[in-house]
């Protein structure tokens, strides 16, 4: 059997569409077709499809996996990050009320200084 040859895009190289058609449409190149087995093309459509499916099956589950681990991960890094800042919390909390307890401490001992230069001064006076 002879298989037409496709037409050049070039002018001069074309062939006649009529030359191509009598070419194929010989009696001694007509062959019938056998018949096709449809039962086994579905069988193995079918067997393919299987295989596709279980293949995305076991990429979804390790998505989930790996989801769940970087779940996991997250929460950790959120979990050590507020215990940090609550830490972070406490430093700052000690400093203030340090820095509370000074100015008390001066205020107190300022208090004590003028009263004392008061008393000196009454002592003074009389």
């Amino acid at each position: 059997m002879k298989t037409p040859e496709r037409p050049k895009s070039r002018k001069g190289d074309q062939r006649d569409i009529r030359e191509i058609n009598r070419d194929t449409t010989d009696d001694a190149t007509v062959q019938e077709l056998e018949d096709f087995d449809w039962e086994d093309f579905e069988t193995r459509y079918h067997e393919a499809i299987k295989k596709q499916d279980e293949a995305q099956k076991k990429l979804y589950e390790d998505f989930r996996n790996l989801l769940r681990f970087f779940s996991n991960w997250v929460n950790c890094a959120v979990e050590h990050e507020n215990r940090r800042s609550l830490k972070r919390l406490k430093t700052r909390m000690a400093y203030v009320q340090n820095a509370e307890d000074g100015l008390k401490e001066r205020r107190e001992h300022y208090t004590k200084v003028v009263q004392a230069f008061e008393s000196a001064l009454a002592l003074l006076g009389t």
